[in-house]
């Protein structure tokens, strides 16, 4: 029998698993601030930097994986 993946989604409470049969357990979340109030399963991302041309100090390649919860709560995506 043959491994199928099972998407991540709220229907399923954000638990899927990969085409390996490997848990892909995601983080449920309200979206508060969408019209109308959303639920969506979300995981950690990557945050690219986004420097002033005047900041000397800011360094383009420092990227930034974010926590599920503070891409939930801050609405990044």
């Amino acid at each position: 029998m043959a491994s199928q993946f099972v998407a991540p989604v709220v229907a399923n409470d954000c638990v899927g698993t990969s085409t390996e049969g490997n848990p892909l357990p995601y983080f449920k979340c309200k979206k508060i601030s969408a019209d109308p109030v959303t639920t969506e399963c979300v995981t950690m991302r990557l945050f690219y930097v986004t420097c002033p041309k005047l900041n000397q100090l800011c360094n383009k390649l420092s990227n930034a994986y974010v926590s599920s919860v503070t891409v939930c709560r801050q609405n990044l995506f």
